[in-house]
């Protein structure tokens, strides 16, 4: 029987814990280029023309991805503004919950101790934690697809035509259909995946008939069907490029110059879950012929090892998309590191806890190679800044205590918390170094026209689209010579070939009497100050903010 207050105690602290975690620092940068930017513009501009069905970037019709976090980032923008930190609050309290989840299903599948660690592993994991400090879809439909799976394997233990199946099976469609809504037919297609193939394995083909599946699938159409019908009605050309294009064409070919090599998520996993990482073999090792006794961490096992095969075989990668493997893994790593605390401190060491004192040792001498390769960064002057160097010196404390803390004479309790407490240190030098390193938002020359501009006067983007500045000016902009992701929209919207122009019908409206404001680059503004009069406003970086008017 289920303890229901030792989980309300700690939902209650891990809610703090993480929130608190998640929450330093979430609004102390600039939104970054281009998916930040992006996935505030439009949101801004669904509120701009109240259209909440066709998706418009700088009043174009952008139809890449479904619409659940613009609805749900128009909410805040309606709420609080232009606001960083609320902003990025959805994405980093999804990622929260994705937490609490990972924590129920390890406390209802193994025990209390092994959800806490699972939540804890998951949140510092620096992949996770990243995502969750970003406005993108991934963390939004890591979340969903990690509630559809869980809710799976959930529904399949509990006891046939009881009331707490047919629940948990409707929240697995509820959350495969808004995991569609945010990030299309991946939603369904990989929890199938990873159902089937473990159905497969166990054959356990009657639970399928206790999932509850009429009932699931009029749900799920319900949710996920309404907006894919109303977005078609209004915009006939939606089909062919949403599912065809940005879904099948996307996968299968190079198409959208994403291309990287098969094995280019290995060093992103390793990364991604840093320092955890080092456990994961053991994690992951069981023996076959006992698989009986492994249903649950097998289940575990294939849902990382499909999705993580899934996008590899993709001929479009980018790092996020292998998110939705870590959940799985945490309640692996965690199942095995609980089993190997220490009780009896007096007590010989077993073979699994001498596996974990291994693994520390080689998370040291790996924090000895990152520091000896920073400390080589005087010799790297033509690639960081000092401001950057200092940022990577500050970053070294972490892991000069992941060197050192393993050679303590401690337990393995202390030594794993000791690297927890080091991890939580590292992730929040990185987010603080952010703006040191990322220097493309052009905030400041934003804010610079949204304080000189009249509302008649033109702002302009030449030769890239700063996807920041018609966030931070509050208006849609020119763009000059320029497509790219908005060429669909450019061929099926007579209107937006006024706001794309080429360099020909720039220049004339330049010439005019109306005051223009243009952001380039100093390779641009090098090639047309000779041709044309101009007045630089301000610089930043490389980018340079003039006008056509003193």
């Amino acid at each position: 029987m289920l303890n229901k207050n030792s989980y309300l105690i700690d939902y209650f602290w891990l809610f703090v814990a993480i929130a608190i975690f998640f929450g330093f620092m979430l609004g102390c940068r600039a939104l970054s280029v281009p998916d930040e930017a992006r996935y505030s513009e439009i949101p801004r501009e669904m509120l701009l023309f109240h259209d909440f069905i066709t998706p418009h970037l700088d009043g174009v019709k952008y139809f890449e991805k479904p619409p659940f976090l613009y609805w749900v980032q128009s909410g805040m923008i309606a709420l609080f503004g232009i606001n960083e930190w609320a902003l990025r609050l959805p994405t980093a309290f999804m990622g929260l919950l994705g937490c609490l989840a990972t924590y129920t299903v390890g406390h209802y599948f193994f025990n209390r101790a092994t959800g806490i660690i699972s939540a804890v592993i998951l949140a510092t994991s620096p992949l996770y934690f990243g995502m969750a400090h970003s406005i993108t879809l991934d963390m939004a439909v890591t979340f969903w697809l990690t509630l559809t799976l869980f809710s799976f394997i959930v529904a399949v233990d509990l006891p046939w035509h009881s009331k707490a199946r047919r629940n948990v099976c409707w929240l697995m469609y509820v959350a495969a259909a808004l995991a569609v809504l945010t990030k299309g037919l991946i939603g369904v297609v990989l929890p199938g995946v990873v159902a089937f193939s473990w159905l497969l394995i166990f054959n356990r083909w009657r639970e399928l008939k206790q999932l509850h599946l009429v009932s699931g699938i009029l749900l799920f159409l319900a949710i996920a069907l309404p907006w894919h019908i109303l977005v078609q009605l209004k915009n006939p050309e939606f089909f062919n490029f949403y599912f065809i294009e940005q879904h099948f064409t996307r996968f299968l070919t190079k198409a959208m110059g994403r291309y990287k090599p098969i094995w280019w998520f290995i060093p992103i996993l390793f990364v991604g879950i840093f320092p955890w990482v080092f456990f994961l073999p053991q994690a992951l090792r069981f023996k076959w012929s006992e698989r009986a006794q492994y249903q649950r961490e097998i289940f575990f096992m294939l849902w990382a090892i499909e999705i993580f095969i899934f996008f590899s075989l993709s001929d479009s990668k980018l790092i996020p998309y292998i998110l939705p493997v870590l959940p799985p893994l945490a309640l692996l790593l965690a199942k095995f590191l609980q089993a190997g605390f220490q009780v009896d401190a007096g007590a010989s060491l077993s073979p699994h806890q001498r596996s974990m004192n291994i693994s520390l040792k080689m998370l040291s001498v790996f924090s000895l190679l990152v520091i000896v390769g920073v400390l080589s960064t005087p010799f790297w002057k033509h690639v960081f800044t000092s401001a950057q160097a200092m940022y990577l010196y500050f970053m070294m404390v972490p892991f000069l205590l992941m060197l050192v803390l393993p050679w303590f004479k401690w337990d393995l309790t202390r030594k794993i918390l000791a690297v927890f407490l080091a991890q939580v240190l590292l992730l929040w030098s990185l987010i603080a170094a952010i703006p040191a390193f990322d220097l493309r938002p052009i905030k400041s020359l934003a804010l610079q026209i949204k304080q000189l501009a009249k509302p008649n006067d033109i702002v302009a983007s030449y030769g890239l689209y700063y996807q920041d500045l018609p966030v931070y000016t509050k208006r849609l902009v020119l763009i000059v010579s320029w497509k790219n992701e908005l060429s669909f929209g450019y061929a099926h919207q007579p209107d937006a070939k006024e706001r794309l122009i080429d360099q020909d019908d720039f220049w004339k409206i330049w010439q005019q009497s109306q005051r223009v404001f243009a952001i380039m680059d100093q390779n641009d503004f090098q090639n047309v100050s000779k041709k044309y009069p101009m007045y630089v406003i301000g610089t930043h970086d490389d980018d340079l903010l003039v006008s056509n008017k003193p």
